[in-house]
């Protein structure tokens, strides 16, 4: 992080103030991209859960949440470049005329943001285990499978920590140390976030470890399973179900998905 250069994660006694004003400045510059990185690796998600059912309830829910995404983003790129005015207040305390908003109203909008993040996150480390469970495979394989899926939990987890931090920043006046905590946190909640986006598609040579050393069956069978994929929606449509190995029109080709995504 070009930051560090600059004195970030050292106090401000031992940093000059140009370097602290830099520092500052590409704390507040790296706010917008990590804000988008974490809307988008949930949108990724949401997308790819759009596979495994058609019913209208399960579209709704997923482009709502992913609409979620888009405005919480939105919301929380306006409050980082409207908080204070000067926009050079974010960095500079020097700034002339500096208005900017009450700590607490600042505070609230960290926590209401924070909040709708960690209950997405936890939303979509459950939603996994709705399909998995379904699956006609051994007990503990599925087990496996939803633990490697569901490990955007983590990212709840650092996201959580990361706000019982918020009250703590800048009450000493040495902010460039007190952002490292914070800059952790977020760093590692938006790194789950991807590992857990990105552990489908890399189910093979998960599987091959797994199966190294026993952790799942050496013989998966598909079989001719199936599992609800919804029940009756508003244009009267019976309840559909996704069965491996037959298509129709009212069935979804699960298995397909599944092995598209690397989960079967």
């Amino acid at each position: 992080m070009a930051s560090v250069a600059y004195g970030l994660g050292r106090h401000n006694f031992y940093v000059s103030p140009a370097d602290q004003e830099i520092a500052a400045r590409l704390l507040f510059l790296g706010q917008p991209p990590w804000a988008w990185s974490i809307a988008l690796v949930k949108s990724s998600m949401a997308l790819m859960f759009l596979r495994f059912k058609r019913t209208t309830r399960w579209k709704i829910f997923l482009y709502s949440m992913i609409g979620l995404q888009i405005v919480v983003v939105i919301c929380v790129n306006c409050a980082q470049f409207l908080m204070c005015r000067p926009l050079a207040a974010q960095w500079n305390p020097h700034t002339p005329n500096i208005k900017c908003w009450p700590t607490k109203a600042i505070e609230a909008s960290v926590y209401i943001t924070s909040s709708i993040g960690i209950l997405t996150d936890l939303t979509f480390s459950i939603l996994p285990i709705t399909i998995i469970r379904h699956l006609n495979r051994p007990f503990w394989e599925r087990t496996v499978i939803c633990c490697l899926m569901g490990l955007g939990i983590f990212a709840s987890i650092a996201a959580t920590v990361k706000t019982t931090l918020v009250p703590y920043y800048g009450k000493t006046g040495d902010t460039l140390w007190d952002a490292v905590d914070i800059t952790l946190w977020s760093t590692h909640e938006e790194q789950m976030g991807m590992v857990a986006a990105c552990i489908p598609p890399l189910k093979r040579p998960f599987e091959l470890l797994l199966r190294r050393h026993g952790l799942i069956s050496s013989k998966g069978s598909r079989g001719t399973s199936s599992f609800p994929t919804g029940g009756s929606d508003k244009e009267g449509s019976h309840s559909e179900r996704a069965s491996f190995g037959t298509k129709s029109s009212n069935t979804v080709h699960v298995a397909d998905d599944w092995e598209f995504h690397g989960l079967g």
